[in-house]
């Protein structure tokens, strides 16, 4: 017998007992698969939600000074509202 036949058999053994012991363990196996399935999707409702508000954190820049491209003569103003939005008047 050569080693790939061997291992083969292996594995097609550890298959079979696996088989078997789903059969046992089936309400556990269910029970396990549906834990398995709803933990997953909260990890990608998760992901989604962290990448989503990354997103919106990137887009908001706060600007602590005027813009470069105003002359220094220019007044600007900046107007904070209560929703962390920040408007600028030239």
């Amino acid at each position: 017998m050569t080693l790939s036949l061997i291992i083969r058999s292996l594995f097609e053994f550890a298959a079979v007992i696996l088989v078997i012991a789903g059969l046992i363990n089936e309400k556990k196996l269910i029970d396990f698969e549906a834990k398995l399935f709803r933990a997953i999707r909260i990890h990608i409702r998760n992901h989604r939600r962290r990448k989503q508000y990354e997103k919106l954190r990137a887009q908001r820049s706060i600007q602590s000074r005027a813009p470069a491209d105003l002359p220094e003569d220019t007044v600007s103003v900046t107007v904070v509202s209560g929703r962390e939005a920040f408007h600028r008047v030239a």
